[in-house]
């Protein structure tokens, strides 16, 4: 499996499985070279906020909530409603919960596994989730009319200009590092030609980063920054300058940067 980097909701109202989950599930990302950012929940209004707020790449959401506020299955209708092929993963306390599943193709995808049984096993959901997502590795070309220059869009980082060319950092996933490949063009006119599906965030005048590696954003000691997820944590990790004219943009456009996220 190629590598990814996928937001993933856990989802259940007992705060000491939410922990179980995030560390066992962290873990078995780790194995499958994932990258994963969770958001946890143990409310059903919370819940419900959150999926009507994120973009979500894999749901795990505990089935058996019911009261004033609303079930398990508005949960799911929700999730279904939003991104029809997203595979959810329902969990039941027993058997007998899946009476409250009266039509179960309604929600397809959906797996409903028991709470016993996900956890036994987890990995197993763990990839199909992983199997349901679109291919990540969207191809990322530049024509530089000198060369043509393809990448893997998950792979690129940030991007940095000044002086009329950028330099695109991708990250080696082998040597943990970061590749620098310079393109002779500006920053603006980079993301202009290449960012069509708004992959890049400017946060600096000089600098662009790629969202979908943001781990979060804060305040260090000499200015606002944007920690990435590509690091090693055995290292200081990679700090891209955020300005304060970009701030509300960036926390804009990046769903969950300050919100919780964790790696």
């Amino acid at each position: 499996m190629r590598e990814k980097v996928v937001k993933i909701l856990i989802a259940y109202d007992d705060p000491t499985i939410l922990q179980y989950l995030v560390t066992k599930i962290s873990k078995l990302c780790a194995s499958l070279n994932v990258y994963a950012q969770f958001i946890t929940s143990s409310t059903f209004k919370e819940t419900k906020k959150i999926i009507e707020r994120y973009e979500l790449d894999i749901p795990f959401v505990g089935f058996n909530w019911e009261n004033e506020d609303g079930t398990g299955a508005d949960l799911v209708e929700l999730i279904r409603k939003k991104s029809p092929q997203q595979l959810i993963v329902a969990i039941l306390e027993n058997q007998n919960s899946r009476l409250q599943l009266k039509n179960p193709d309604k929600y397809y995808p959906i797996m409903y596994p028991t709470r016993d049984l996900f956890f036994s096993e987890l990995d197993y959901y763990l990839k199909q989730a992983l199997e349901s997502l679109p291919d990540s590795a969207e191809k990322f070309v530049i024509d530089t009319h000198a060369k043509v220059i393809q990448l893997d869009l998950a792979e690129i980082a940030y991007v940095y200009g000044n002086g009329g060319k950028v330099i695109i950092f991708v990250y080696d996933f082998e040597s943990k590092s970061y590749e620098e490949i310079e393109v002779p063009m500006t920053l603006t006119r980079f993301l202009e030609g290449y960012n069509r599906s708004n992959t890049f965030i400017k946060c600096h005048r000089n600098y662009a980063v790629n969202k979908r590696v943001i781990r979060f954003v804060h305040k260090s000691r000499e200015h606002q920054c944007i920690e990435l997820i590509y690091s090693d944590e055995r290292d200081y990790p990679v700090e891209i300058p955020m300005s304060d004219s970009f701030k509300k943009l960036v926390l804009r456009a990046m769903e969950g940067v300050d919100s919780g996220w964790q790696k």
